[in-house]
């Protein structure tokens, strides 16, 4: 049993050491390789591939903020192959530690991270979203700015 607890302390480790969010581009560029396409004329977007993933890394400050994986197969019906419980587990973990699920319905699942992280893994577009809440707060404020300044004199 000793053994077993010991393990799994020294695998969570090892896992957590290698967290994604907050790297910065060059350290993901390390990781994941060179950027595979300019999907975004921001900057501040760098999208990779890397086995059989395809990763979408949003930047603020030179850090990932948030990331978007995706499978690069596509099914059928031209969206990504669905993910597994195996493969976001994995992916959840090598980018925070004590995730608990937080609310599970038919399209999406969402978790929170110990360390203000949370992530959404959406079953229609087969997608798993992971970002920081300050950030999601930034985006959304910089949104609601957008749209003011949009519709002032209307």
């Amino acid at each position: 049993m000793r053994i077993i607890a010991i393990l799994s302390t020294l695998f969570v480790s090892v896992i957590s050491s290698h967290a994604r969010i907050g790297e910065t581009k060059e350290q993901c560029t390390a990781r994941y390789g060179p950027k595979i396409i300019d999907q975004s004329k921001d900057p501040d977007v760098l999208v990779f591939a890397k086995s059989g993933f395809r990763v979408v890394c949003y930047f603020h400050d030179n850090k990932a903020e948030s990331l978007l994986i995706e499978k690069i197969q596509k099914s059928s019906f031209g969206k990504p192959e669905k993910m597994s419980d195996t493969e976001i587990q994995t992916i959840l973990g090598s980018n925070g530690d004590g995730w608990v699920i937080e609310n599970e319905k038919n399209s999406s699942a969402y978790w929170r991270s110990i360390a203000d992280v949370i992530a959404t893994y959406d079953t229609t577009r087969n997608n798993l979203f992971i970002g920081t809440k300050k950030g999601q707060e930034r985006r959304r404020e910089e949104k609601k700015s957008a749209e003011q300044k949009n519709l002032k004199g209307f």
